[in-house]
């Protein structure tokens, strides 16, 4: 039993803040999906990863590109791909108290781009170039998103006095751990 007690305190000595999720929770998500999909309908999961596979040379996925295209949307942040940004989280405002000013909710959020994604998917009208491209791209979305949209944070988005700008739906309140009983 001592022994769980010193792991613990062991690991908040190692890490004095969090991020939550990241891409582990994505992962954990996308790896439910798969192996709800696989058993479901086989056929169909063949289908998202053959589909999924055509911008695989643009991610950092190895043997599993259904559980690992998962993070694609987040990596593509890092290479200056803004304009999608608002697509990770809905973005409901939670006014603390005490601040008085008006925000405002972007309706280009979650829940708006997963239908767009669907839409992308399900769209069926011929057309002069090879579908592939856009359907990779909304399909590893739509496998992002919906992960997204477990993440615990990514629902609300606070205003207060110390963050009038909103908390980034957490990213900005950082939790920290001490060592010193108080």
């Amino acid at each position: 039993m001592a022994w769980g007690y010193h792991f613990i305190l062991t690991v908040c000595w190692l890490i004095t803040t969090a991020s939550a999720f990241w891409d582990t929770g994505h992962m954990i998500i996308a790896r439910i999906a798969y192996d709800q999909i696989k058993k479901i309908s086989p056929f169909t999961l063949y289908t998202v990863e053959q589909k999924i596979t055509v911008l695989q040379n643009f991610s950092n996925e190895g043997k599993y590109p259904f559980v690992e295209s998962s993070i694609w949307a987040d990596e593509n942040k890092h290479i200056g791909w803004n304009a999608f940004r608002s697509w990770h989280s809905e973005g409901i405002p939670y006014l603390h108290s005490g601040f008085g000013h008006t925000v405002h909710q972007n309706t280009a959020n979650i829940t708006w781009a997963i239908d767009e994604m669907i839409r992308t998917i399900s769209y069926s009208k011929p057309c002069s170039m090879p579908p592939s491209l856009g359907l990779s791209f909304a399909w590893r979305y739509l496998i992002h998103l919906v992960g997204d949209l477990h993440q615990p944070l990514h629902a609300v988005n606070m205003y207060s006095v110390d963050f009038p700008e909103g908390d980034r739906f957490g990213h900005h309140y950082h939790v920290n751990c001490s060592l010193s009983p108080e």
